[in-house]
């Protein structure tokens, strides 16, 4: 399933984080890496060099060419990194059973991993193609396939761990 969104995923690393709220949107950063698509939306979270080295391993891609590079005072420097596969949110609605998943992902290989589905961290999946990774994220109504975390171990999960 080769999904085009007619975005591109890019990543950013910047020097530092600037959470004032005395400071106009546009220079504040909440974290160092960020995964975009298309530059605005944020993937996921990812704390440090070693989640991000964790991600890029677990969903197959590299930081490719420098696309961009920006300096403020808030944040320091922030690169900007084409990626070597866009990463897509194809599934809509989201899937409300594994055997939906397996008809919606078309063969592709999966892997499972916590992400956001509304809201709360769940078990999520990619699927990798040559040119793209995937998304697939459970519909919050089937009962079946979305099963969120206990309170508490999920601001956990959210505070020690990278999530899509």
């Amino acid at each position: 399933m080769e999904t085009n969104t007619g975005r591109k995923t890019t990543i950013s690393i910047s020097q530092k984080t600037c959470t004032d709220i005395n400071v106009h949107p546009a220079m504040r950063r909440e974290s160092k890496i960020i995964i975009h698509d298309g530059w605005e939306w944020h993937i996921g979270k990812v704390q440090n060099q070693k989640e991000l080295d964790e991600v890029l391993q677990f969903l197959e891609i590299e930081l490719t060419t420098v696309v961009d590079e920006v300096e403020y005072n808030t944040t320091g420097k922030i690169v900007f990194y084409n990626v070597s596969k866009n990463i897509n949110n194809p599934c809509g609605g989201g899937f409300w059973s594994i055997e939906q998943l397996q008809e919606m992902s078309k063969g592709q290989r999966l892997k499972k991993f916590k992400g956001l589905s509304n809201g709360s961290i769940v078990d999520c999946y990619i699927g990798i193609n040559e040119n793209t990774v995937d998304i697939y994220r459970p519909n919050p109504n089937a009962k079946d396939v979305y099963n969120k975390m206990e309170h508490y171990e999920e601001l956990n999960y959210r505070k020690n761990n990278w999530y899509l």
